[in-house]
């Protein structure tokens, strides 16, 4: 079966259709009841259609009221399409007694099959140009995303002397490059008196806080400790990701894994930057940490580390 594709068909193929409406019905009312009946045409199609005309006024006065109908209209004329195309009915009574022409008829529908199958080609061909423009478009929204979003940590680095406005602005960074990589960060909140920097969610359902500081000295002992009692005092978000820009101190890392469950990971701003620079997409990054915390205890493996091993 010729598939017919959603175009626009030129002259020639409705006078082609036209051709081969005329080559396989002789009588007007097996014509109109063909369209009618077999095709779907609805009153509006046959509107001004009657048997006083002659088989050829029958086609233009349809073509003309499915021009109107626009989109569906197209849509008709696809069906009509269809029904000739697959047309095997040549040993009619009006065939047989050679008042229709089988064999013209038939050269006909394999003209039209023809000019069918070149439009759905180069239809296809359109589709795939356009869908690879898209994808390039895409590609360049994306790489411009990225771009922007280098520039913008870039400028929360010389902002040494504002450090709540950089906090805010980390804020809303955190969120578009999550958002970047298809993963919804939650606003900060609070609970009971606490302040819930973010959260957002992973690996399904599962949940995470998150709290993000962009201090001039690594996070410390205190720190780490008080977000992952808060962590773990949260049913609804029993595990958390801690995002210190200038990392954690070794005493911190070591104090935390000898004296807690691993239900924390910790992310940097060297991670930050592995991620910004493609090294790594930030998912896999999230994935791999947070394999390393509960397989192995390991709070904090670098973004580096983890690229050697896995290459």
């Amino acid at each position: 079966m010729v598939k017919v594709a959603l175009i626009r068909y030129s002259a020639d193929v409705k006078r082609c259709l036209k051709d081969c409406l005329l080559g396989i019905f002789y009588k007007k009312d097996d014509l109109i009841c063909f369209l009618r009946d077999d095709c779907g045409c609805t009153n509006a199609d046959l509107r001004g259609i009657d048997s006083s005309l002659i088989k050829s006024q029958i086609v233009d006065i349809l073509y003309g009221n499915i021009d109107e109908r626009g989109n569906s209209g197209k849509m008709q004329l696809h069906t009509i399409i269809q029904n000739v195309l697959q047309w095997s009915d040549f040993g009619s009574y009006w065939f047989k007694k050679e008042a229709l022409n089988a064999e013209e008829a038939k050269k006909d529908i394999e003209r039209l099959k023809k000019m069918i199958g070149e439009k759905t080609k180069e239809d296809e061909r359109v589709q795939e140009l356009h869908r690879r423009k898209a994808e390039i478009e895409a590609k360049r929204l994306k790489q411009q995303t990225l771009t922007d979003l280098c520039e913008s940590f870039s400028l929360l680095a010389k902002m040494n002397n504002e450090a709540q406005e950089r906090g805010f602005a980390f804020e809303k960074f955190l969120q578009e490059l999550f958002g970047f990589f298809d993963i919804r960060m939650e606003k900060p909140y609070k609970l009971i008196g606490e302040q819930i920097d973010g959260s957002f969610k992973l690996q399904g359902d599962n949940s995470y806080i998150c709290e993000a500081r962009w201090k001039d000295e690594p996070s410390t002992t205190n720190a780490l400790y008080h977000f992952a009692h808060k962590v773990s005092t949260k049913n609804l978000y029993p595990r958390g990701a801690f995002i210190s820009v200038n990392g954690f101190s070794k005493e911190a890392v070591h104090m935390i894994c000898q004296n807690n469950a691993p239900n924390i990971f910790l992310i940097d701003g060297a991670d930050l930057v592995c991620v910004l620079e493609e090294l790594i997409s930030l998912p896999d990054l999230l994935y791999k940490k947070i394999e390393l915390s509960q397989t192995r205890g390991e709070i904090y493996v670098s973004s580096r580390t983890i690229l050697s091993t896995s290459s």
